[in-house]
């Protein structure tokens, strides 16, 4: 095949192709890395099954507060829900602060027992 043969759309799709390819790379070495993927969970099998029991006694303690760099955490334990006379549902708010990025968000965590 020669290179007269391809189409010019074939060069035209293409040359698209590697640009956007090549602003998306180069956006990603721009942008910082998120600290978010810093945070994570560490419960033994006892800790998970008192959360998920009935027991309103079993719950984990007050707000934690962590601070990962500029990102500063804080768990809000939401309490347990029954769901039936066997098993609860723990829920657990966690916010995000960052006063580099003048940014806040966060996310609620569920825990079941099924």
């Amino acid at each position: 095949m020669e290179a007269g043969s391809i189409s010019g759309w074939v060069w035209v799709t293409g040359a698209v192709l590697i640009a956007i390819f090549a602003a998306g790379f180069l956006y990603a070495l721009w942008a910082a890395a998120d600290w978010i993927a810093i945070d994570s969970f560490t419960f033994t099998a006892r800790q998970l099954s008192d959360l998920t029991d009935t027991n309103p006694a079993h719950i984990q303690g007050d707000d934690d507060f962590l601070r990962i760099r500029e990102l500063r955490t804080n768990n809000e334990p939401l309490g347990k829900k029954n769901d039936n006379a066997y098993q609860a549902t723990f829920s657990e708010r966690r916010h995000y602060r960052s006063e580099v990025e003048n940014s806040h968000y966060g996310f609620v965590y569920r825990f079941k027992r099924i």
